[in-house]
């Protein structure tokens, strides 16, 4: 058996250099169409505002793009839960496409939770 190994090409502008990635967040509104939202280059700053985005109605969909290389690279996908006296919960699931942006995640949450920590001890 053969195994191959894929080298992901990177985008490059009109100069031949490397392009910078263009993040942008994109909110669905209650007709069905998705409205452009915040937009960056940073790759942390674009991961930090996705996981503080709220969604434009109940369940709505929130979707993280690279208009680059135009492919999603996050998404929320909501899961209804119900309690134990019957009400149904919608709770938040960021789905990422990407293991970076993912690990990148798991670093913004965990310094937002000893961030809090801090501030409860003060």
């Amino acid at each position: 058996m053969k195994t191959t190994h894929h080298t992901p090409t990177l985008p490059l502008n009109s100069a031949g250099a490397i392009a910078p990635a263009c993040y942008q967040i994109y909110q669905q509104t209650r007709a069905g169409t998705f409205i452009a939202g915040f937009r960056t280059e940073s790759a942390s700053a674009a991961v930090e505002a996705f996981l503080l985005q709220t969604p434009a109605f109940e369940g709505g969909e929130i979707r993280l793009l690279d208009r680059v290389e135009q492919r999603v690279l996050a998404f929320v996908r909501w899961k209804m839960d119900t309690t134990e006296i019957g009400i149904s919960i919608a709770y938040r699931q960021n789905i990422f496409r990407d293991w970076g942006l993912a690990l990148l995640a798991c670093q913004i949450q965990k310094q937002q939770e000893m961030q809090s920590a801090t501030e409860r001890i003060a």
